[in-house]
């Protein structure tokens, strides 16, 4: 395994996506960030918190999505408040990578079934090779990778500390 992007610069790149958010959002009331279990999670806590002073005049609420990563359709996906708490919101659906785009396609599928203001998208790690037609609306770095390579977010003490390459 490679380290590709070590801890400060991971942290350059969280800090540019918090700044990011915030200047899409600072006229919002209220915004959701909705992390997928658990990098995604760990990396929409950290946002969370880096956004707090950035817009304290935004009601923001961090909660978690459970989802089979390998196989979708198994098992249901889980939130950890009930789906409609969600309604007329606006949401930041947060993962570490999108590899194939497979979990952060199924992972959007409980929003269908209820009216939302907005849904964006954000990932640390973009792959230009992908099997479904996701992309994010916020992109920490993009990567081209072979089929074959795996890209990896490490975390340590609650945070998101490198990116390695398999």
């Amino acid at each position: 395994m490679k380290e590709i992007i070590h801890t400060s610069k991971v942290n350059q790149i969280v800090d540019r996506l918090a700044y990011q958010i915030a200047e899409h959002h600072s006229e919002s009331k209220e915004l959701i960030l909705l992390g997928i279990e658990s990098s995604g999670y760990i990396l929409a806590n950290q946002l969370f918190e880096l956004l707090k002073p950035i817009i304290p005049n935004v009601a923001l609420s961090l909660h978690k999505l459970t989802i089979n990563k390998k196989n979708p359709l198994e098992k249901s996906i889980d939130l950890d408040v009930d789906i409609h708490f969600f309604e007329n919101k606006s949401i930041i659906v947060v993962d570490d990578v999108i590899n194939s785009g497979r979990t952060l396609f199924y992972a959007l599928r409980p929003f269908f079934l209820i009216d939302i203001q907005m849904l964006q998208t954000l990932v640390l790690v973009e792959r230009k090779y992908k099997r479904f037609p996701i992309s994010a609306d916020y992109v920490g770095v993009s990567l081209n990778t072979t089929f074959k390579e795996h890209i990896e977010v490490i975390c340590e003490n609650g945070k998101v500390s490198s990116v390695s390459l398999k």
